[in-house]
C-alpha cells in the first residue's frame, strides 16, 4: 500500500487554476514577485451574500490578514492573501491551512451557524494533521 506524505499532495496540485480541495474551492496564482492564495466564499454571489458574509465575519478576514475580493467576471466572492516570494503550494503550505480554516468560518450561508462551531473545526483540521504527522 503507497502512503502519501501532505507534501506529496501538495506537490501534485496544479498551479493557476481552481481547484476544489477538502471541499473547498481554492486557487493559487502565481506571479513574478509572489502568488495570490485565494478560496471561493459564494459562488455565485448575492448581494445579500456579501451583507451577510460582511456583518458576520469580516473580523474573522481579518485574523487570517486576508482580503475580500469580488470576481465579477465569474460571479465569485473570494478571500485573497498575497504571498511574497510563494511559488508553489509548498510554500503556501502554512497560508494555505490557515486558509482551509478560515473557510471553514466565512462561507455566507454557514458563517452565523458556523461562529460557534468554528474553532471545533479548526481544531479538528489541526488534530488531523498532526495525526498525519506522527503516523509517517
Amino acid at each position: 500500500m503507497e502512503e502519501f506524505s501532505e507534501n506529496d499532495i501538495l506537490d501534485k496540485l496544479p498551479l493557476n487554476e481552481t481547484i476544489n480541495f477538502d471541499g473547498t474551492s481554492v486557487c493559487l496564482e502565481i506571479f513574478s514577485e509572489g502568488a495570490i492564495l485565494s478560496g471561493v466564499l459564494s459562488k455565485p454571489y448575492t448581494q445579500s451574500d456579501l451583507t451577510t458574509f460582511l456583518e458576520s465575519s469580516f473580523s474573522m478576514v481579518l485574523s487570517f490578514d486576508a482580503g475580500i475580493a469580488i470576481d465579477d467576471r465569474n460571479e465569485l466572492l473570494l478571500l485573497i492573501k498575497w504571498l511574497p516570494r510563494v511559488r508553489s503550494w509548498r510554500d503556501a503550505e502554512i497560508d494555505f491551512e490557515k486558509l482551509l480554516n478560515q473557510m471553514d468560518c466565512c462561507i455566507p450561508s454557514t458563517a452565523v451557524e458556523n461562529n460557534f462551531s468554528s474553532s471545533e473545526n479548526s481544531k479538528s483540521r489541526e488534530e488531523q494533521r498532526i495525526r498525519r504527522l506522527l503516523y509517517r
